[in-house]
């Protein structure tokens, strides 16, 4: 849909291209143009000619390419002709492609080309695309028309080309695969040689503008734009162009100040201009026609031939290229036609395919982002629900809980919907990359929408097709796929920065071991190191992927320096570190060196708020693999992932258990973002489920629970304040039953409250068998329960614990020591309750009346060290009753050793 007039509809663009300089030195009178620019290679429509990471194709873009058959034509050389590019397509093209595609072959006939100089295109239905060239014709007899010097010779199914091209060319077995896709002599012979053409092209990257011309050229263009007479805009533009005529650094710094924008959904000046129509009063633009034909309003040919040569002095510049030409056809599209051929530029036409491909891949994308929104609550919720008595539980509970949350039929839906979404997405994007490629550059909305796609799935367990497919894009910089993309805000680098932790996980998962992971991840990257080199992120790509092979080899000092080095990275940064930690951590358990690995982390974690950050991304990208092995539905995929969860399990329950110590850390904890720690734990909890089930046998290593329980305890208390239902506590009455749990104990814990159970957990250490007997003996120990008709409420459990620890007493110790408070008493569990808060009364008064008093200060004395503690104690025996003297005779003896 054209948008309102778009002379009205112009904008302010975005900051100049090149910054104002401070040299006030007048532009020269004449300047040098640049040379002429090299043809311009073009790939839109196709899928890329080298797949990312194809070092066996070390293309030579100078070299003409010799002449080959397809006897002859080895796809692997590093000569490109048409012929290689077509088979170079199709064998990364889907089966189905493959299915409805074919080659037609051309005979050249002008004079003296006869036989020399053959080409071939690649039809699909009635559309055809030149693979040499990357355009599209709405068929094989619009191509002809542009190319009057062909004629066709024959046709080959681009299934049975595939099939040619895998053998050795120049072989036997070439000539008999040729025999037996019963390809006609005529073809076999026909040699074919046209190398990719299609017009001139701009430098790839700007080259430097004389700083006076940029400086003027800045100045007039905010003076325009300004200037509020938006209806005679275009004339202002053309007298300044008219003005610096013979300046064409001045031109170009103008033209892209013009063609700048900040958004998708809004003109640039420069396409306001073109775009104008004799409509509505509005001024029509210079290129503008009639529908007879002829050039509408006050122009003369002169005035074209001005605009036309500005935008040459762009292009040859690298300020303005064929992306930003091509953009300009979704607004303007017989205007930008004219103008390219003023310019002997071929632009892409949009295919017939394009919109029904776009709007397959917004409703997969919705469809996805719906899917994941729905998983990540029940994520949440299980987070919730463990959040309180998590640590209460043992590891075969808590495993059986997670088990039984995910199975249920309200929450399975909803990991198998999003697995199901994700497959969906990745499996639109892999049938309609070339169509989708070609939306994206005759579109500026379809490329956004195509960047956001890519970004939403790098942050699943199909990060691999998104990774790839970005890489694809990027990979060539002299195409205008890899142009448009390289002006995207933000890409590819959030597609790494959501994707190459993920993308580690699955191939460390998939690969026979992790030094063939490494292997195939740098393959994966090949393709971003030449679209990121000179830019932001080219330093983090770098060191990133030195980090990941330190990693992978096992050296942890080297790998906590270069992880801890991007402390003050951005996203991409961190990502490569998550990536590194990944590596390290399934690097460690298949050495034995879990100890190591642990440390490590968490001596990153005491000092580096962001390695949370960090150890998240690793964790999310692990818990995605697992969550595929178990709910995707692709069975071959989740058979070969759910093989390797045993080693991809300690792995994980290494970060973990990792990352628990960082979050348990009282400084960084009080600093970390909540939203933060509950996505954490919902990975941890999420991924433990789906590691109970794929691994041999249904046993998680002890480690992983562990670690996951240790990570849910220290959430807890932002977690439980989210608040409470029937239907949760339904849930979560029922998950425990299956636990194993006796009804006594599920009433008391389905209420008890995260920071008391913590208190036993973790303070004292108290093990989970040991909390649930103390809990359901006496339920005052663990929440605001009055169960037992103290009237006392809650147990404080502070001073308690303070008191235990400085006397060394905890694990099962402490379990006997507070019994004892009970021991013979009638009501076992009450006699505690009351001598706990007893016991707790007096520490108080002695802290705050007795030993002030004595050191002659009105301070509440905080007892420190155990020392202060057996001072504390020796007051309190001589107002304790009997029942408490045992107790604290134990205690005194403790703190005395």
């Amino acid at each position: 849909m054209r948008p309102p007039d778009p002379l009205k509809s112009a904008v302010a663009p975005r900051p100049a291209v090149q910054p104002a300089a401070k040299d006030s030195r007048p532009a020269p009178a004449q300047a040098n143009p640049a040379p002429p620019a090299p043809p311009k290679v073009y790939r839109d429509g196709f899928e890329p000619a080298e797949k990312p990471g194809n070092s066996s194709k070390a293309k030579t873009k100078d070299a003409q390419p010799p002449a080959t058959s397809l006897l002859t034509e080895d796809a692997g050389d590093g000569q490109e002709n048409c012929l290689d590019r077509a088979a170079d397509w199709a064998k990364k093209a889907t089966p189905e492609l493959r299915a409805r595609s074919e080659f037609v072959f051309l005979k050249d006939q002008r004079p003296g080309a006869e036989g020399q100089s053959g080409h071939v295109v690649v039809r699909q239905g009635e559309r055809v695309l030149d693979p040499g060239t990357g355009k599209s014709y709405d068929s094989l007899d619009a191509y002809l028309r542009e190319k009057p010097e062909y004629q066709e010779a024959g046709r080959l199914s681009a299934t049975s080309a595939t099939r040619i091209f895998d053998t050795p060319a120049g072989s036997p077995e070439r000539a008999a695969a040729v025999a037996r896709e019963k390809v006609s002599p005529e073809l076999q012979r026909m040699i074919v040689a046209d190398p990719n053409t299609s017009g001139a092209t701009a430098s790839t990257s700007p080259r430097k503008l004389n700083p006076a011309s940029v400086e003027q050229a800045n100045k007039d263009f905010e003076a325009v734009v300004n200037s509020g007479n938006l209806q005679f805009l275009a004339f202002e533009v053309r007298n300044k162009l008219q003005a610096h005529a013979n300046d064409p650094d001045y031109q170009a710094q103008f033209i892209a100040r013009l063609s700048k924008t900040d958004s998708d959904h809004r003109l640039s000046v420069l396409n306001s201009i073109i775009g104008g129509k004799a409509e509505n009063g509005s001024i029509p633009g210079p290129f503008t026609k009639t529908p007879a034909g002829q050039y509408t309003g006050d122009w003369e040919e002169s005035d074209r031939q001005l605009f036309t040569n500005a935008l040459k002095a762009a292009r040859d510049a690298g300020v303005f290229t064929e992306a930003d030409m091509q953009s300009g056809v979704a607004w303007a599209p017989e205007q930008w036609k004219d103008i390219a051929s003023r310019m002997g530029v071929g632009l892409t036409s949009r295919s017939s395919e394009a919109d029904a491909a776009t709007k397959k891949l917004t409703d997969a994308t919705e469809a996805f982002e719906d899917a994941s929104a729905d998983a990540k609550k029940k994520d949440e919720e299980l987070a919730r629900q463990l959040a309180d008595f998590g640590p209460s539980l043992t590891e075969k509970q808590r495993e059986t809980y997670i088990k039984a949350f995910q199975e249920h039929p309200s929450n399975k839906k909803a990991y198998e919907e999003k697995e199901k979404a994700a497959a969906e997405l990745a499996k639109v994007l892999k049938d309609n990359a070339p169509a989708l490629e070609n939306a994206a550059v005759t579109a500026p909305t379809d490329a956004g929408q195509l960047q956001k796609s890519l970004e939403l799935l790098a942050d699943s367990g199909q990060a691999e097709t998104a990774v790839d497919m970005a890489g694809r894009l990027v990979q060539d910089p002299n195409s205008v796929t890899a142009q448009v993309f390289g002006a995207r805000k933000g890409f590819p680098n959030k597609v790494l920065e959501n994707g190459l932790p993920r993308l580690g996980s699955k191939l460390l998962a998939e690969a026979k071991d992790s030094k063939d992971a490494l292997k195939q991840f740098e393959e994966r990257m090949k393709p971003f190191k030449t679209a990121l080199e000179g830019k932001d992120g080219y330093s983090d790509l770098m060191n990133g992927l030195e980090a990941i092979k330190i990693a992978e080899s096992g050296d942890f000092d080297r790998t906590k320096q270069l992880v801890s080095d991007f402390k003050s990275a951005g996203p991409l940064g961190h990502s490569f570190a998550a990536t590194a930690l990944v590596f390290g951590a399934v690097s460690a358990v298949n050495a034995g060196r879990e100890g190591e690995y642990q440390t490590m982390i968490k001596e990153m974690s005491s000092t580096l708020k962001n390695t949370l950050n960090i150890v998240a991304g690793a964790s999310g990208a692990l818990s995605d693999t697992a969550m595929l092995a178990r709910f995707g539905v692709d069975s071959a995929q989740t058979n070969r992932l759910a093989s390797f969860a045993t080693r991809l399990a300690p792995g994980f329950g290494l970060l973990a258990t990792s990352t628990s110590l960082a979050l348990r850390a009282k400084d960084l904890q009080e600093k970390a973002d909540p939203g933060l720690v509950i996505a954490m734990v919902g990975d941890v909890v999420g991924v433990l489920g789906a590691l109970v089930e794929t691994i041999p046998g249904g046993q998680a290593p002890g480690l992983l629970v562990s670690g996951a329980g240790a990570l849910i305890t220290a959430a807890g208390e932002g977690l439980s304040a989210l608040g409470n239902s029937r239907e949760r506590n339904q849930q979560q009455n029922e998950f425990l039953k299956k636990a194993g749990l006796s009804p006594e104990a599920i009433n008391v814990l389905t209420t008890a409250q995260g920071d008391m159970v913590r208190q036993l957990a973790e303070g004292l250490e108290i093990p989970p068998e040991d909390i649930q007997k103390l809990a359901t003996l006496c339920p005052e120990l663990v929440s605001a329960r009055t169960d037992l008709g103290t009237g006392q409420g809650e147990v404080p459990l502070h001073n308690l614990v303070e008191l235990l620890k400085a006397g060394g007493i905890k694990k099962s110790e402490a379990t006997k020591l507070l019994l004892s408070l009970g021991k013979g008493a009638p009501d076992e569990g009450k006699a505690i309750v009351n001598n706990l808060h007893a016991l707790n009364r007096m520490i108080d008064r002695v802290c705050q009346e007795i030993i002030p008093r004595e050191q002659g200060t009105g301070a509440y004395f905080i007892p420190k060290s155990a020392e202060d503690w057996a001072r504390v104690m020796a007051h309190v025996r001589k107002e304790a009753n009997d029942e408490m003297r045992p107790f604290i005779d134990t205690v005194k003896k403790s703190l005395a050793s």
